[in-house]
């Protein structure tokens, strides 16, 4: 629709793509610097800092030492990933064993517990409980294996 002046109105649609366009925008930013958070494990940083030679040491100094090259093994060394993988695997294994089958139980008389007391953990979890405790969360805490923090469910 064109305006006296040759301007072109902004419609209603177009109002909400922009808007939509924005907040995506800004969710990714904020995403991409919790995650340069993560990465250089500097909590509290600010955007102009970011991309500082001291964030860069930091993170890339992390993972040089986090990082496992080689492994020493009965059969010699562990160079390739797939093959440390499959010794840190063996380890645990044998530090951890299969689990067995118990020959003693609990006695529950000596806990002093009343099993009315258990009862509530049987109830269906409802959506309002799920939500309160996530919003109860600190933003930039994960709750969960996925890395996604608070503040992201938070904004869905």
């Amino acid at each position: 629709m064109e305006t006296g002046c040759g301007r072109r109105k902004e419609t209603a649609n177009t109002g909400r793509k922009k808007k939509f366009r924005d907040r995506y925008l800004g969710l990714v930013t904020t995403i991409e610097k919790i995650r340069a958070e993560q990465r250089a494990r500097l909590s509290h940083i600010r955007e102009d800092d970011a991309n500082t030679k001291l964030f860069h040491l930091r993170a890339n100094g992390r993972r040089r030492r986090n990082y496992i090259q080689v492994l020493q093994t009965d059969d010699g060394l562990a160079m390739n990933h797939e093959d440390k993988e499959r010794e840190i695997a063996k380890h645990f294994e044998k530090q951890l064993g299969r689990g067995e089958l118990r020959s003693w139980g609990l006695n529950r008389e000596v806990l002093n517990y009343q099993p009315a007391q258990l009862t509530h953990l049987d109830e269906d979890i409802e959506e309002d409980e799920v939500k309160q405790a996530i919003f109860d969360m600190p933003n930039d805490k994960a709750p969960g294996p996925d890395g996604f923090i608070a503040a992201f469910y938070k904004s869905c």
